[in-house]
C-alpha cells in the first residue's frame, strides 16, 4: 500500500497508488485543528508533489491520534460544512478511498479509527 504526497501550500494530499482518490488533511495552528475530507476526484493541476514527507507524516499522525482521543487538537471533517444536498451522494462515493485508509467507525469504544502510517509505503 503505496502513498503519494502533494501539497497545494496550505493543505496535504495523501493519494494512494492502488485506488481512486485521495485524502486531504490542513492544520490551522491558530485554531488547532486537523481538517480533513477524503474525495474521489482527481488531482488539481496546481499541486506539487512534497520531496520532504516529514510534515505531511507528523500531520497524518495528529489526525489519526486525536480521531479517537481526546486533547488539545481537534479533528474536524470538512464534510460537515457542506451544504449542498449533492454532497450526500458524493460521500458513498468515498468508500474505496476511505477503506483503504481503514476509516470507520467503532461503536464499542465510540470513535473513528484510520490506519497508522507505518501501513503505508511513501513514494517519492
Amino acid at each position: 500500500m503505496s502513498l503519494e504526497l502533494y501539497s497545494d501550500g496550505d493543505s496535504y494530499i495523501y493519494k494512494p497508488s492502488e485506488v481512486e482518490g485521495f485524502l486531504l488533511l490542513n492544520y490551522n495552528k491558530l485554531q488547532r485543528h486537523v481538517y480533513y475530507k477524503f474525495f474521489n476526484d482527481k488531482l488539481s493541476d496546481n499541486l506539487k508533489k512534497i520531496d520532504d514527507p516529514q510534515f505531511p507524516v507528523t500531520l497524518y499522525n495528529l489526525f489519526n491520534k486525536y480521531l479517537t482521543e481526546d486533547g488539545n487538537i481537534e479533528v474536524v471533517c470538512l464534510s460537515e460544512f457542506d451544504d449542498d444536498v449533492d454532497s450526500i451522494d458524493e460521500d458513498s462515493d468515498t468508500l474505496e478511498i476511505e477503506e483503504f485508509f481503514g476509516f470507520e467507525y467503532n461503536e464499542d469504544t465510540d470513535v473513528l479509527l484510520v490506519k497508522d502510517i507505518s501501513n503505508f509505503k511513501i513514494v517519492d
